[in-house]
């Protein structure tokens, strides 16, 4: 694909089966960040957020863990 690229002369178009391959390749790789995104940041500020709604001492504070946990 690379080697395609650099066939093209100025004023050249693309071919289209190229243009779709790039186009395919940058979705599989936008595809791949945000699942990466999601198992990795998300899931650790859920964590994170969970713990801190659990370790509150006061039982006021914590009933919105507790009713969602029901």
């Amino acid at each position: 694909m690379e080697n395609n690229f650099k066939n093209l002369g100025k004023g050249v178009n693309a071919p289209k089966d190229l243009k779709g391959e790039v186009f395919k390749s940058l979705e599989t790789f936008q595809l791949v960040a945000d699942i990466l995104d999601l198992f990795t940041t998300k899931y650790t500020l859920t964590e994170l957020e969970l713990i801190n709604l659990a370790s509150k001492t006061n039982p006021e504070e914590n009933d919105d863990f507790q009713t969602s946990n029901k």
